[in-house]
């Protein structure tokens, strides 16, 4: 697929996408061969699972659990350009989505960390009295930002795409309110794997695949259920 084919909304929002994504890692410090042996594998499995959503426009995975953890322990720059990496990688080998949208999607993952790292930035600004507690505050704030971000960027490609209204695009495939809980316990999982990354080691990778697992899963079954409804609510009308 190539981006001429996209409407003109689409392409000029893809170029602007790419443009800043881009943009935003030239400050980026290279990672050195110790982070990126430790980061690479946790990057890469939280996007090994993923679902498409309800509206089948989109998919979602798990990224947020190691994207949050990472932009907590390291510093911005070096989690942003890993996760651009990584889920460019994943989307064309795991996911086998076209150029196109791989390039897109690691470009907004790069933007939103940039983002979602900055109310933990302002946290560390706190006075050390209530430094603590700042800081997991501005995690969550972190996580909040991520998701309105991400959500939002993906839904703008879906309409510009689509040729259909953002309001549309956004509840086929997010409005619902199973989609901030799932984000919820992403959040959750973060705080542990960023709290715990010193003493988890390989079973603690383990453990956080099997949670990513249950996650994806269970927002797998949600939809399944979803469609079902649908089915029967159409055959009933019909009948």
């Amino acid at each position: 697929m190539s981006p001429l084919r996209l409407p003109l909304g689409a392409r000029l929002l893809w170029v602007a996408m790419l443009a800043s994504g881009l943009l935003s890692l030239v400050d980026a410090a290279p990672p050195s061969l110790a982070v990126l042996a430790a980061w690479i594998p946790v990057l890469g499995l939280s996007e090994a699972f993923w679902i498409r959503t309800s509206g089948r426009q989109a998919t979602i995975s798990t990224a947020m659990v190691a994207h949050l953890a990472a932009i907590r322990l390291l510093p911005t720059g070096q989690a942003a350009f890993m996760a651009f990496v990584v889920s460019f990688a994943a989307d064309i080998l795991i996911q086998r989505k076209p150029v196109i949208k791989a390039a897109y999607n690691a470009s907004l993952v790069a933007i939103t960390l940039r983002l979602a790292a900055i109310p933990i930035l302002l946290a560390r600004l706190a006075p050390a009295s209530h430094l603590e507690a700042a800081a997991w505050v501005g995690f969550a704030g972190a996580g909040i930002v991520y998701w309105l971000v991400n959500r939002a960027g993906v839904t703008c490609i879906i309409a510009a795409s689509e040729e259909i209204s953002w309001s549309r695009a956004w509840r086929e495939n997010f409005g619902f309110g199973y989609e901030a809980l799932t984000t919820s316990v992403q959040l959750v999982l973060a705080g542990v794997l960023a709290a715990g990354w010193q003493v988890l080691g390989p079973s603690g990778l383990a453990g956080m695949a099997l949670l990513c697992y249950f996650v994806t899963d269970a927002y797998r079954r949600r939809n399944q259920l979803e469609k079902l409804r649908t089915e029967v609510e159409e055959e009933r009308k019909a009948a």
